[in-house]
């Protein structure tokens, strides 16, 4: 095998690689990342089991389907619903943080952030929502955006790195394999002159 046939066959190799880690480092976290919504109807209560550390948001589903049932209520939640989120275990309110800066929107369902919690450990909490006639769809979930913003990245970073490594590794390669010809043409002996022959 010529010198330098290895180092490129091993830089073809991550650069391909590298090109599959690219979408992948998007999609994957995209179809995988996210935590699946805890939905309920209000006025009632919801009680969830927390297993992990983190923010948790609750969401006014206006425009969803629930147990075959569709929803279209207006954005805007009316006055007077009031909201209580309470530690099962010690019978203390959680402090809710107001938000209604996210959004979602896919297929027939949009729904819009309302505020969030920090849970700290692992734990049970009841959520309480009264004070609207109208009947409407809420759902609690643990913030993930961040968290697959972060896998994203990191896999783009890490395809990036094996497609330029691989790169480098071909023009390694195809250097010591042009510089091991030249060696070896410059060690061939030059041909004897042959000698003039009387005709």
């Amino acid at each position: 095998m010529q010198p330098g046939s290895k180092t490129i066959l091993l830089g073809l190799i991550l650069f391909i690689l590298g090109g599959i880690a690219f979408p992948a480092a998007i999609l994957l976290p995209l179809l995988l990342g996210d935590s699946i919504d805890k939905q309920f109807s209000v006025p009632g209560t919801l009680q969830v089991t927390i297993e992990e550390p983190g923010r948790y948001y609750l969401w006014n589903e206006y425009q969803t389907i629930f147990k075959g049932r569709t929803y279209n209520r207006p954005e805007d939640l009316p006055d007077g619903m009031e909201i209580s989120i309470t530690d099962t275990a010690t019978g203390r309110p959680f402090a809710f943080i107001t938000s209604s800066s996210m959004s979602m929107h896919g297929g027939n369902e949009e729904k819009r952030s309302i505020g969030y919690i920090k849970v700290s450990k692992p734990t049970e909490i009841r959520v309480e929502i009264s004070g609207d006639n109208e009947g409407r769809i809420f759902s609690f979930a643990r913030a993930t955006f961040f968290e697959t913003l972060k896998r994203i990245f990191g896999g783009i970073a890490l395809a990036f790195f094996a497609g330029s490594s691989g790169i480098g590794l071909v023009i390694w390669g195809i250097v010591r394999s042009v510089r091991a010809k030249d060696r070896e043409d410059q060690d061939i002996p030059p041909a004897p002159d042959r000698p003039d022959q009387d005709r």
